[in-house]
């Protein structure tokens, strides 16, 4: 395997943006910093955001990016295999066996995307990816049958809050709870996922998705308002538009479960909110297409009066999903 370089980078801290190359990156010893001059600096994990120059004249990792994007998984696996061979750069190998064993859950192969991370564990026992690594690692495990072991994993990881971090371990926590959720064990669920939300006030992305897994804990668990509040607390948290779009499409699936023309209402409302952002996964977009039309039939049914007012608000509500196409 070639040698370690120091790789380009820009590195942001407190706003402020720096090019040069990474000497080093570790979850516990933070990211050592080169400047175009030769001054190093370091800065704890956590305290910075490093964005790494794609390495343009690696062929195979070209190719397997192309091939990921394409989700033509068979070739992105063998390239990014290549590239994770002979890379110059530590964090384009790891990038490497990360998608590889990504790769590998997609063509439905958990022992080999099990094998790439048992190899990451090795070469890279300290890398600031171990987190997200060990969750894939315990997500292929459950996949393959073996829930005991993914458990073991998630939760050594979930206790990583003080030297990790909790943004990290909190991952250990949404693996925890998509096995219990799978499993239908919404109390138990819902009592492990709660003490999370406020710990992770301060990072949007990881509170949005416990919220989504909470909430469907409390909802099974027939805790129908406090899944709504949850879901509220997701929809306006300010994350990605998929995650905002799925809470606002849970949010009105439990308000049309309800039933009454004013619950019937809103859970338009919601689901015409998860279908409109632009650029929001096709799946998503057509379950929260499908869900309007389905509660538009609902408040017709619903609507007082005799059959022409009931046609005036079929052709209203037409109309608004009509906007929606």
């Amino acid at each position: 395997m070639s040698a370690t370089e120091p790789a380009p980078a820009v590195v942001t801290r407190d706003g402020k943006q720096s090019g040069g190359s990474v000497v080093s990156e570790t979850i516990d010893g933070g990211i050592t910093f080169k400047s175009p001059e030769g001054a190093e600096t370091t800065f704890k994990h956590g305290d910075y955001t490093v964005e790494y120059k794609s390495p343009g004249d690696d062929v195979d990792f070209m190719k397997a990016e192309r091939s990921l994007a394409a989700k033509d998984h068979a070739k992105a696996i063998e390239s990014y295999r290549a590239a994770g061979a002979k890379s110059k750069y530590e964090w384009v190998r790891q990038t490497c066996a990360i998608a590889v064993a990504l790769c590998a859950q997609a063509l439905k192969k958990p022992d080999d995307g099990i094998a790439a991370i048992l190899g990451f564990e090795k070469e890279f026992p300290k890398s600031v990816r171990m987190p997200e690594a060990l969750l894939i690692k315990a997500r292929l495990l459950a996949e393959k049958g073996d829930k005991a072991e993914a458990v073991k994993v998630l939760t050594v990881l979930a206790g990583h809050d003080k030297d990790w971090g909790v943004r990290e371990a909190a991952k250990g926590a949404i693996g925890l709870g998509e096995i219990q959720v799978s499993e239908q064990k919404f109390a138990e669920t819902a009592t492990m996922l709660a003490p999370w939300m406020p710990k992770l006030a301060r990072f949007p992305d990881e509170f949005a998705t416990i919220g989504l897994l909470l909430a469907r804990a409390q909802a099974g668990n027939n805790a129908v308002p406090t899944a709504m509040d949850t879901l509220r607390q997701v929809a306006f948290a300010p994350t990605e538009s998929d995650v905002q779009a799925r809470a606002h499409l849970e949010w009105s699936k439990l308000l049309a479960a309800k039933g009454g023309l004013e619950d019937l209402l809103s859970s338009f409302d919601h689901a015409a909110i998860a279908a409109s952002p632009k650029g929001v996964d096709g799946g998503l977009r057509g379950e929260a297409l499908k869900l309007a039309k389905d509660v538009v039939a609902k408040i017709v049914a619903a609507s007082p009066g005799n059959e022409d007012a009931k046609n005036k608000v079929k052709i209203e509500y037409t109309n608004y999903l009509g906007k929606l196409q």
